[in-house]
């Protein structure tokens, strides 16, 4: 009996060694991380508003301005573990990626600013982005506007900067308040229009070829809507000096002609910037270039437009409230035909002040 069962046992035995071994449970799967270096800024904005806790900031407030940019921040928020779903699909990261320990995960949403030009850079010119020590790539063609998610170490400072023209300025985002390299001039920009409703036109008769007889002689010029701005950058022209602006005069002038056969023939006028004089609220005269505003096609091909438009500037002191513009023209009338020259017969200038805010 004792012997039919010890051979059992060295039976079982022998099977159990040669038999496979069942296989050690799996290791509990990590949660992928953030890289300690992680920074981008996605094209598309509201993650961060999107995080638990997340701080809405007064986009009028909690902005910043330059020669290439205008761009507000709406929330910043902050997240230490797992990054929820949506939003790390949002900038790229993988489900459940959270940052490492000691580490943190800084989304900043940013947008264009309400009111101000659709500013982008020009080629060459390159925007700096930087938060909380981070440097952020500006993906081409430099649109800010979107999303910024950077890793920084728990309790970073988050403070954004841009650099533009070879100057930073910077935002806290805890207060949303701009830091003293700000530059003042752009907040606000200050702006003003002129008022040209009931401005008397300037009386011309023309002669010479395409001027077919007396009622195809007479014309009219007219200083039109005119629009103001001083700016601390201008592209060209770089930055002010201390204590000075670029004073930008987006002016226009209409002109018209009724030929002898009825209709408005196509001429091309030239107004060279001589024929705008500006002076400030002192009456002290304010030197302005620029090159020669053109209705039509200086080189002979005619536009079937009224109105021409230009862009005038000026070396001014930056605190200049007020600015006076006179029209006077003294440029040059060719019509299809070839140039025609002119006498002024009604009204040899005209004047509109611009008060600048």
């Amino acid at each position: 009996m004792s012997g039919l069962v010890c051979a059992l046992l060295i039976v079982l035995l022998a099977a159990g060694c040669g038999g496979e071994p069942e296989p050690a449970p799996a290791p509990p799967r990590a949660a992928p991380g953030v890289d300690a270096d992680f920074a981008v800024l996605v094209p598309t904005s509201g993650h961060a508003a999107e995080l638990p806790g997340a701080r809405t900031l007064d986009p009028a407030v909690a902005r910043l301005r330059g020669p290439h940019f205008a761009y507000s921040v709406t929330a910043v928020g902050r997240v230490a573990g797992p990054v929820p779903a949506a939003v790390a699909a949002g900038i790229g990261l993988d489900a459940g990626a959270a940052p490492a320990a000691g580490g943190e995960l800084l989304l900043v949403d940013l947008a264009r600013t309400e009111g101000e030009p659709a500013l982008l850079p020009g080629q060459g010119d390159e925007l700096g982005l930087e938060v909380a020590g981070r440097p952020v790539p500006v993906p081409p063609p430099g649109d800010l506007t979107g999303t910024i998610a950077v890793s920084v170490p728990a309790g970073a400072r988050p403070v954004l900067r841009i650099t533009d023209a070879g100057r930073t300025q910077s935002l806290d985002l805890r207060t949303g308040r701009r830091g003293p390299d700000a530059v003042r001039a752009y907040y606000p920009v200050r702006r003003g229009a002129a008022d040209t409703d009931g401005q008397q036109p300037t009386g011309l008769r023309l002669s010479g070829p395409g001027v077919a007889g007396q009622t195809d002689r007479v014309a009219s010029i007219q200083l039109d809507e005119t629009r103001a701005e001083l700016l601390p950058h201008r592209v060209g022209s770089g930055w002010a000096k201390p204590g000075r602006a670029w004073l930008v005069l987006d002016t226009s002038f209409a002109y018209g002609r009724r030929a002898a056969a009825g209709g408005s023939p196509p001429d091309t006028v030239t107004a060279p910037p001589s024929c705008f004089r500006a002076s400030g609220p002192d009456g002290s005269p304010v030197r302005l270039t620029g090159a020669p505003v053109v209705l039509g096609d200086p080189a002979g091909a005619p536009s079937p437009g009224a109105v021409a438009r230009g862009e005038l500037v000026a070396d001014v002191p930056a605190s200049l409230h007020q600015v006076t513009v006179r029209f006077g023209f003294c440029g040059s009338i060719r019509t299809p035909d070839g140039a025609a020259s002119y006498s002024v017969y009604a009204n040899p200038s005209q004047a509109v002040a611009i008060t600048l805010r």
